[in-house]
C-alpha cells in the first residue's frame, strides 16, 4: 500500500463523511433542530465504510503501466 493509495483513500473518506453529513442533516432543517450527535455518526460510519471498501478493493485497484501506447506487447517479446 503505498503513500499515493493513502492519499487518495484518505480524500474519498473525506468526501463521503461531508456528503453523508449533509445528507444526514436534511434540507431546510434548522441548525437548533439538527441531531447532531446522530448526524456526526452516520457521517463517521460511512467515512469508515468507504476505506473499508478502498482496502477490499486492493487487490482490483488498476495500476497503468508505463506502457501509454496501449500496446500490450511485452518489450522482451517486442526485441527478441
Amino acid at each position: 500500500m503505498s503513500k499515493e493509495f493513502w492519499k487518495n483513500t484518505a480524500i474519498r473518506a473525506v468526501k463521503t463523511f461531508c456528503q453523508s453529513l449533509v445528507a444526514a442533516i436534511g434540507v431546510g432543517a434548522a441548525v437548533s433542530e439538527v441531531d447532531w450527535l446522530g448526524a456526526l455518526s452516520v457521517a463517521f460510519v460511512a467515512g469508515l465504510v468507504s476505506v473499508l471498501t478502498s482496502l477490499a478493493s486492493l487487490d482490483t485497484v488498476y495500476e497503468p503501466s508505463d506502457n501509454v501506447d496501449g500496446d500490450e506487447t511485452n518489450d522482451s517479446e517486442a526485441k527478441g
